[in-house]
């Protein structure tokens, strides 16, 4: 069946939540990279992509001064919610966009055309789902890191699961990837999403994938160069930072 032009021009919007209260690395968001707060990093590389609009969702006034003092459009949330999906989909009933990206704050090298792709993988689906994106395996050190999720793919990009560790004992069908922890929802299937309660894997594995997974929706990744160069702790800063002094 054709793609309907309307359907797809629709406008889209990129949320980027940020929760000052981390318990590995309290208030990373505000954190400087040469300068800028690393959440505004985030959102300056989101805002060079193909979206419509971005926002960061916050349940801090700190963070908020800290976006508005950079030109930064930025929500102010509630402060009880239990992930940040949960925060994505408050921002997107104040709004009316179609598509929805919801984009790691920690995530200050963010290559927009990871965006792209997950937007235009969205705008293209047959069948309600969520869209991810994931990454070559390339190290020993990252396959057998537990931090690292891998994202377990048939050919055509549909997930079948999602896992810490890897036993070596995969179905020929499926390849490994290093998932990375950004999301593309049609409007009303991030409302649906976030309906539902924790499953049984999401809640032993502590991956909200499997929500999707065990409630019959689909996700989807598309495989990107990008290697993800997230910041979970302080010990991460030094390579990011070097990253940036290089040129990303």
């Amino acid at each position: 069946m054709p793609v309907d032009s309307d359907h797809v021009a629709m406008p889209s919007l990129g949320v980027i939540p940020a929760r000052f209260g981390s318990s590995r690395f309290p208030g990373k968001p505000l954190v400087s990279l040469d300068g800028l707060p690393m959440v505004v990093r985030t959102a300056r590389q989101a805002m060079a992509s193909n979206l419509d609009s971005v926002v960061v969702a916050t349940d801090d006034r700190r963070i908020v001064r800290a976006c508005e003092d950079h030109g930064v459009d930025v929500l102010l949330t509630r402060g009880d919610h239990a992930s940040g999906t949960d925060r994505v989909a408050e921002v997107a009933r104040t709004r009316s966009e179609r598509w929805i990206i919801n984009i790691q704050g920690d995530e200050p090298l963010i290559d927009p055309q990871v965006i792209n792709q997950v937007l235009q993988c969205m705008k293209t689906l047959s069948t309600p789902g969520i869209v991810t994106a994931c990454t070559a395996l390339e190290t020993k050190a990252e396959r057998e890191n537990p931090n690292v999720v891998k994202a377990l793919l048939h050919r055509d990009g549909q997930a079948q699961s999602f896992v810490r560790h890897l036993d070596g004992n995969r179905d020929g069908e499926l390849t490994a990837y290093k998932h990375l922890g950004i999301y593309g929802y049609p409007r009303e299937t991030l409302f649906a999403f976030t309906a539902l309660e924790p499953s049984p894997t999401e809640r032993r594995l502590r991956l909200e994938q499997w929500r999707a997974l065990e409630n019959n929706l689909a996700v989807v990744a598309v495989v990107t160069n990008y290697k993800g160069h997230g910041v979970d702790c302080p010990e991460d800063l030094p390579f990011v930072l070097e990253c940036l002094r290089n040129g990303g």
